[in-house]
C-alpha cells in the first residue's frame, strides 16, 4: 500500500503536490495548515480536492484552529483526530495538536535548573548572541546569579500566565497516553501531530525536546508497526524497537513523503522534494 503523507503547510498550497498524491491509497495530513490563528478558503479549497481524488486522512496541528474543525465536522470520515479507522487491512489512529503550554513550561523550567556545568556554559554562551534565549528565560522566571540558573520568586506564577497562550489544540500527556495506550494499542499506524519525546531533531530551547512523553511512553508500552509525526520541521527516523517513528519535514518547505508499507515487512519511505 502506497501512503502520501504531508505536515505542517502553513499556508503553502503548493499545487504540485498533486501530482504526488493522486496515485496513493491513503493521502495523510498531520497538521497545521495554516499560519498560527489562521485558516482561509485556499486551505478549505486544497483540502476539498485532495478528498477528490483519494482517500484524505486529517488530524489538527496546534496551529490549527477551530474553523478546521469545522471543516471536519462536514467531514467525519476525513477527520482521525482521536479516532480508529481501518485502511486497506490497516488499522490506523490519530491524535492531533500538541502537549500543553503549562506542562512544556514546567517542564522547560526543571530542565534549566538542572543543567550541567557544560549546559550553563552553553546558555551563557548562547544568552550573549540571542536575545530570544533570555527573553524565553523570563518568562520562565528564571535568571542567572553567577553561573548558576536560578528561579524567581514569582516564577510559578509567570507559568500560570502561559494559559493565555494556549491554543484550542493543546492536550496533558496523560490524556495523550490514554488514547494510545488505551484505545489504540492493537492499531499498526499511529497518526501524531507531535513527535515522541526524544526523537532526534525535537530538542529546541535549551537541548530540551519539545516532542511528548505520553505518546513516547504508549509506544514502548504498545509497539505499533509505525508512527508518523510531524510538528518540528524536519524529517527524520527513529527505531524504538520493533516500531519506526518517522518524522515528515514540511511541506512549506514543498517535501512531502511517499510511503510504501504492508503487514508482513519493514515499511519503506521517501522524501519528496515537491516542485
Amino acid at each position: 500500500m502506497e501512503i502520501s503523507v504531508i505536515s505542517d503547510l502553513h499556508g503553502n498550497f503548493n499545487e504540485s503536490v498533486f501530482d504526488i498524491l493522486k496515485s496513493s491509497d491513503i493521502i495523510i495530513c498531520l497538521g497545521d495548515l495554516d499560519k498560527p490563528g489562521q485558516i482561509n478558503k485556499k486551505a478549505f479549497d486544497f483540502l476539498l480536492r485532495i478528498e477528490s481524488i483519494g482517500r484524505l486522512l486529517i488530524i489538527p496541528g496546534n496551529c490549527d484552529t477551530d474553523c478546521l474543525s469545522s471543516f471536519l465536522n462536514y467531514h467525519v470520515d476525513t477527520n482521525i483526530h482521536k479516532r480508529l479507522v481501518d485502511c486497506s487491512g490497516f488499522s490506523i489512529a490519530g491524535f492531533g495538536g500538541s502537549v500543553d503550554a503549562i506542562t512544556y513550561a514546567r517542564a522547560m523550567r526543571a530542565h534549566f535548573l538542572s543543567g550541567t556545568e557544560n549546559f550553563i556554559d552553553s546558555t551563557l554562551a548562547q544568552i550573549e548572541v540571542s536575545t530570544w534565549l533570555r527573553d524565553f528565560m523570563q518568562i520562565l522566571g528564571l535568571g542567572f546569579e553567577g553561573k548558576k540558573i536560578v528561579a524567581s520568586p514569582e516564577s510559578c506564577d509567570l507559568i500560570l500566565n502561559w494559559e493565555k497562550l494556549r491554543s484550542s489544540c493543546e492536550f496533558e500527556e496523560n490524556e495523550i497516553y490514554d488514547f494510545f495506550s488505551l484505545k489504540a494499542s492493537d492499531c499498526n499506524i499511529w497518526l501524531s501531530h507531535t513527535p515522541p519525546f526524544g526523537f532526534p531533531g525535537s530538542e529546541r530551547m535549551g537541548g530540551y525536546s519539545i516532542g511528548s512523553r505520553g505518546l513516547l511512553n504508549a509506544i514502548v508500552a504498545s509497539q505499533p508497526q509505525l508512527v508518523l509525526s510531524g510538528h518540528i520541521h524536519c524529517g527524520g527516523v527513529w527505531q524504538l524497537g520493533k516500531t519506526l517513528c518517522l518524522s515528515v519535514p514540511p511541506m512549506s518547505e514543498n517535501y512531502a513523503l511517499i510511503l510504501n508499507i504492508d503487514t508482513d515487512s519493514i515499511p519503506t519511505h521517501e522524501v519528496i522534494r515537491i516542485m
